[in-house]
């Protein structure tokens, strides 16, 4: 399957500083968003940490015919994101309560794999009765779409 992609991310109207980090790799499939938690201390590094650990781990692994394994792969990657945010905002002063949302898309064979950690969601088209988005995932849920 051959994928276009472009990212971009935008501070907004709100924010004197981006938060957002954006990362994947389109040769393989994999798409990552992470919001980092504005308000709260180093957004950005828990972005940035989040969407660098993610592409690392996904990109070196070897792919899996079956969407179980690798399913299960990508929530092994995002719970180790968690604890290494969890570990470096405890030893870093500066980093206590940072945090981020995080968004992955893994295109597998002829499915696409996602998850999400937080209120960012992965929207996959528009509902026809009021052309609003349709977010096809509820908090701690890794879905397959065929």
């Amino acid at each position: 399957m051959k994928l276009d992609a472009a990212m971009r991310t935008d501070k907004g109207m709100v924010r004197e500083q981006n938060e957002d980090a954006v990362g994947g790799d389109s040769e393989a499939g994999l798409m990552i968003l992470a919001d980092g938690m504005g308000g709260a201390n180093a957004g950005e590094v828990a972005s940035g940490l989040a969407v660098d650990m993610l592409v690392s781990q996904l990109l070196t692994g070897q792919p899996d015919s079956d969407d179980r394994i690798a399913s299960q792969a990508l929530l092994e990657a995002m719970q180790g994101v968690n604890q290494a945010i969890l570990e470096l905002s405890q030893q870093v002063p500066e980093y206590q309560g940072m945090g981020t949302t995080l968004v992955v898309g893994v295109f597998h064979e002829e499915s696409l794999i996602h998850a999400h950690v937080g209120d960012s969601r992965l929207y996959r088209g528009f509902r026809a009765t009021d052309n609003r988005p349709y977010a096809d995932t509820r908090d701690g849920e890794c879905r397959r779409f065929c």
